[in-house]
């Protein structure tokens, strides 16, 4: 998470703080921009279900229900998405950290595509 000067603005959109991260490795903490504590029990709970106990197409389809979920949740944040698509359509570089390693099942991946304005 070593701030890189390409990064422009770091925001960690995470509901809480992970730890052995210091407050200068980002410049927004944006927890709102985060799941809910609830949604992230749900995604805990879909992540523990082991392969052989449930298809990937049902996996898939639970994934997508909790993005949906989480989707339903920023339209209450509307204020600092707006901050953000104002500031990444300046030209302004936006970097989204958050401690989810795979980016195919991060919700960073949705509130990018929420702050460039093609998200649902």
């Amino acid at each position: 998470m070593a701030k890189e000067p390409e990064d422009g603005l770091r925001v960690l959109c995470m509901r809480y703080w992970p730890r052995g991260v210091r407050r200068d490795q980002c410049d927004i903490y944006a927890p709102n921009l985060a799941p809910s504590a609830q949604l992230l029990r749900a995604f805990r709970v879909l992540d523990d279900i082991p392969p052989e106990k449930i298809t990937a197409s049902a996996r898939e389809t639970r994934w997508q229900t909790l993005m949906d979920w989480y989707r339903a949740e920023m339209r209450l944040q509307k204020g600092i998405i707006e901050e953000l698509r104002r500031r990444h359509r300046a030209g302004e570089t936006l970097t989204l950290l958050c401690g989810c390693h795979d980016p195919a099942r991060c919700h960073r991946t949705v509130l990018a595509a929420l702050i460039r304005g093609c998200g649902k």
